[in-house]
């Protein structure tokens, strides 16, 4: 996610119960949505905002048992510029003597899930001493704080002055959703968490997603994230095991029998299916690395190399005719011009990693989809391939594979990419070479 520099970057986060005076029932901010506490889910959410400084104010009790992120047991919390200050009711008024607020403040709920660019956008508003930006989160001017401080004395961990001024201007919903699909809900009830994850599990989904993704893949990818995730199993987990179901259709597709082609079209499915569920997991619960990215792009680059020089191969050991293992010489080398291609128009973006390759793969694609730029291509043939570039979107074409293997037969399906390939080499090609020209 790409977010505008934020110009609040500290937060106070009350932790505790709610007192008398609210309905809310209390609610324990230690408990997992999807693979994190709310809490846990605040502070990297606030984080990714541009949020560096949180001080966590804690009902004594709370304190004591120690429930909060740790970062010497999670590497999400091991940040150089996250610092996290832990204090009790207690010891809160030595906070105000020393000035540890110094601008600007987030006041959170520990009770909030919310999605970060809500306070990207309410940050570059200066213009209010206090701003309520939604179920549990304020906005507000350092000489606030020594008044919040007394109010929380005063009343435990009850909720502070701020918020009378938002009660007088009428209840707030519960959650608040505006067109981009942003949300801010407080978690104050079983009915809460599961409208938290519906919110949390659409994060699971990309601007580079294709129509064969939103309408097919991605519905059955979040489904499988989401039981995934109460297992926590890490993003780099899912990588790996969805590797492992690419190699084993690489393995079946070489067998050559027909049966074996089907089990390797299923199994080359749900390694795609997995490579949607390890981006979507590293997005919800904050594991985005290169290391995954590099792994994930080279792995699954790998295994479509090997798909079809096996499925060539395995042709050729049903009946021994040397055309597939041309044809099969053919998809190869179209591959390797299709991706050289791919990093030199990386390179001339700025950048030649592995992420950045595939971020330009997504954005070639997307580009190329739309009938204004088609009508934008020069040359019959260049014409021609542009017509076809939505069929490498590794979601489409690993169904198209299924249907094909099971409808038509693998021959058809090595006829079919010995041309579809040099054509999508032809277009990268000529693409790279009039953009670096």
């Amino acid at each position: 996610m790409s977010l505008k520099a934020l110009s609040i970057d500290q937060a106070v986060v009350l932790i505790g119960k709610r007192d008398a005076g609210f309905s809310d029932p209390s609610w324990n901010p230690c408990k997992k949505i999807l693979g994190l506490t709310v809490l846990e889910r605040l502070i990297l959410s606030a984080y990714q905002a541009g949020v560096r400084d949180f001080l966590l104010v804690e009902s004594d009790e709370f304190h004591k048992e120690g429930h909060l992120p740790s970062p010497e047991k999670d590497l999400r919390f091991r940040k150089e510029d996250l610092h996290l200050e832990h204090v009790s009711l207690s010891d809160l008024p030595d906070f105000v003597h020393q000035g540890k607020v110094k601008n600007r403040f987030w006041l959170f709920d520990s009770d909030v899930v919310f999605d970060p660019a809500i306070l990207t956008d309410a940050g570059q508003d200066d213009s209010s001493p206090f701003r309520s930006i939604g179920p549990g989160i304020q906005m507000c001017h350092r000489e606030m704080f020594p008044g919040l401080v007394e109010a929380l004395l005063k009343h435990g961990s009850a909720t502070p002055g701020p918020h009378r001024q938002v009660e007088s201007c009428g209840a707030l919903p519960t959650a608040v959703l505006d067109d981009k699909s942003r949300f801010c809900l407080k978690v104050a009830s079983r009915e809460d968490a599961k409208r938290a994850i519906r919110y949390i599990l659409s994060t699971g989904r990309t601007h580079e997603d294709g129509f064969m993704a939103r309408v097919f893949i991605r519905p059955v990818s979040l489904m499988i994230t989401k039981h995934l995730l109460k297992l926590n199993i890490t993003p780099n987990t899912m990588t790996i095991i969805g590797i492992a179901f690419g190699w084993l259709s690489v393995w079946l597709i070489g067998r050559g029998d027909s049966r074996s082609a089907i089990l390797a079209g299923c199994a080359f499915q749900f390694a795609s299916i997995l490579d949607h569920c390890d981006g979507a997991n590293a997005r919800m619960t904050f594991r985005i690395s290169k290391l995954g990215s590099a792994v994930d792009v080279i792995g699954d680059a790998l295994v479509n190399f090997c798909f079809f020089l096996s499925l060539s191969l395995g042709l050729y050991r049903v009946d021994g005719q040397t055309i597939w293992l041309i044809l099969g010489l053919v998809v190869f080398l179209s591959q390797i011009l299709y991706y050289f291609n791919i990093i030199r128009i990386a390179r001339s973006a700025g950048g030649g990693s592995i992420s950045v390759t595939s971020a330009s793969f997504y954005s070639f694609t997307k580009k190329t989809e739309g009938k204004s730029d088609r009508q934008n291509v020069r040359g019959k043939l260049e014409r021609l391939a542009s017509r076809f570039t939505f069929i490498f979107r590794r979601e489409f074409f690993v169904t198209a594979i299924l249907l094909i293997i099971i409808f038509v037969g693998t021959k058809a399906l090595m006829v079919m990419v010995s041309i579809l390939f040099p054509l999508q080499a032809i277009y990268t090609f000529d693409h790279a070479r009039k953009r670096l020209s």
